[in-house]
């Protein structure tokens, strides 16, 4: 008996061979959003394709690199001036707070122009408001800069509330508030992931859940 049990038995140093699997990585995947652009307003020029965006150091007469040595430290009593002397093509002189014909205006140009223009526009301004150029980074840590540092916070705060507003109020039903809301997430994803401007692009989410527009 025991020696046909032991004819049936696997011999005990018999192991069964297999690879040991690799261990995952620790580092988060990121993958970036694929978003379809409209038709309006792009065109096949490397110049406003924002694939080609890493090897281009915003090209054009109105870029920053453009105006590297035209833009100055501007004392703040010209600045104050200059906004206070401010007209606009969109503002009427005599306009009143979210003014009809203001909203209708934006609300087309934000419907009717490449989220990837609107991008660089904003890149521009965040630009010159943060004085780049003449070590304005620098300078709003000390005391100095601190009419710089309310320029910063005034055009991140007048950011905000443009994206909230013309969300909530540019459209005149559901369909239209969707529509600016895609073009504003478009805008976000060229501002972070084509420019690089994480200052901007902080403002436009500031703006989807700002709470005191409601």
């Amino acid at each position: 008996m025991n020696s046909e049990n032991d004819d049936n038995l696997y011999p005990l140093k018999q192991t069964a061979s297999f690879r040991i699997p690799p261990k995952p990585s620790r580092v988060p995947s990121f993958r970036k959003p694929v978003i379809r652009h409209s038709e309006v307003g792009r065109t096949s020029s490397p110049k406003s394709n924002p694939r080609n965006t890493s090897n281009l150091r915003f090209e054009g007469r109105n870029s920053p690199i453009a105006e590297k040595h035209a833009v100055s430290d501007i004392p703040s009593d010209l600045l104050n001036q200059q906004a206070l002397t401010y007209t606009s093509n969109i503002l009427q002189p005599n306009n009143k707070p979210l003014d009809a014909s203001a909203m209708a205006a934006s609300k087309k140009l934000l419907l009717h122009t490449d989220p990837f223009k609107i991008a660089k526009h904003i890149t521009y301004h965040d630009y010159k408001v943060c004085q780049i150029n003449t070590k304005g980074l620098e300078r709003m840590f000390f005391p100095v800069g601190r009419n710089l540092r309310k320029q910063i916070i005034e055009r991140y705060q007048c950011m905000a509330f443009w994206v909230a507003i013309t969300v909530l109020s540019g459209g005149s039903d559901i369909d239209e508030m969707v529509d600016i809301l895609n073009v504003y997430i478009q805008v976000a994803n060229e501002l972070v992931h084509s420019l690089g401007n994480v200052f901007g692009f902080s403002a436009l989410m500031h703006g989807f859940v700002l709470t005191t527009a409601c």
